[in-house]
């Protein structure tokens, strides 16, 4: 996957939230207003690190009954960014029914 700012401008604007740090992304709390609206779902989100695995060492997860019948989305991935983009973009589509 690759990190859009396209994309994320569209969803700010479609939730009416406000970031002011700008890509190339500069760490994981470009995020961080999107989790705390994920939150606001009473949905919750899990970051782990693995230190055990040579690839994919980050699992990223949310979970939450909006999500249906699945009940959650998760990635193992070698980038966290692009991690943490995967599952708030799948979120988005899911549960606030943004279309990109």
């Amino acid at each position: 996957m690759s990190l859009s700012k396209k994309q994320f401008d569209e969803l700010k604007e479609y939730l009416g939230i406000r970031i002011t740090e700008e890509p190339p992304f500069g760490g994981i709390d470009y995020f961080l207003s999107l989790f705390e609206k994920i939150k606001s779902d009473s949905s919750m989100i899990i970051i782990k690190l693995d230190g055990e695995r040579e690839e994919n060492t980050y699992t990223v997860l949310v979970s939450g009954s909006l999500l249906g019948s699945e009940e959650s989305i998760r990635i193992d991935t070698s980038n966290l960014l692009e991690g943490a983009a995967y599952i708030i973009l799948e979120y988005a589509k899911r549960v606030w029914k943004w279309v990109n």
